[in-house]
């Protein structure tokens, strides 16, 4: 029987045992074009051909031409800033949004780094929809540290901001809801984001 962990935005949980629970409530924040991608095919990380595609297609829209977008794109692979190899997530919403927001304002980190270096970061502004994911992964996906971190309280004490790396893929099922926020923190510009 499913049991889910959802962790409280307003007051510590306090003597948790984690391991009494099958899953456990996190975020995806993303700014994604289609919707439906995410809903059909889950939450995943990417092979290089994958992600060149995407991070093409998504510069393309900012008038960067191609081949300027796969030099950029080669060296950042090869640096080694990539997210596309690990499925990033939250376990708060209000972190996302208030604090995290630049998944929310510019979409992918990898992605963000070569717009700044081709110099059209603000453009990603105007590319796809604020996006929270909202799902419900098995326990095993989650490391061991960050399940102590959990149990230890670590989130309300500010020892941890609450990111996880996934072990494996978010599968269109564990998708249980999303959200289209419309205010959020841009930690770039410094200042609250209101899409339109």
């Amino acid at each position: 029987m499913k049991k889910v962990f959802i962790l409280s935005e307003k007051h510590p949980t306090k003597d948790v045992n984690i391991y009494n629970y099958t899953h456990i409530r996190v975020y995806h924040a993303s700014r994604p074009i289609k919707i439906e991608n995410y809903l059909e095919d889950g939450i995943h990380d990417f092979s290089k051909e994958e992600a060149y595609e995407l991070v093409k297609n998504t510069l393309l829209q900012c008038n960067i031409g191609e081949k300027e977008i796969k030099v950029a794109f080669d060296k950042a692979w090869e640096n080694g800033i990539h997210h596309f190899n690990t499925v990033c997530v939250g376990i708060s919403q209000k972190e996302l949004m208030n604090k995290s927001g630049h998944y929310l304002v510019y979409g992918s980190e990898f992605i963000c780094g070569i717009a700044v270096q081709l110099y059209c970061q603000r453009e990603l502004k105007k590319i796809g929809v604020p996006t929270i994911f909202i799902c419900d992964v098995a326990i095993d996906k989650i490391p061991s540290e960050t399940l102590a971190c959990i149990e230890n309280g670590w989130f309300y004490d500010g020892k941890w901001d609450g990111g996880i790396y996934i072990r494996g893929n978010i599968e269109p099922f564990e998708i249980v809801d999303y959200v289209q926020p419309i205010e959020m923190f841009d930690p770039i510009e410094w200042k609250k984001y209101i899409y339109r």
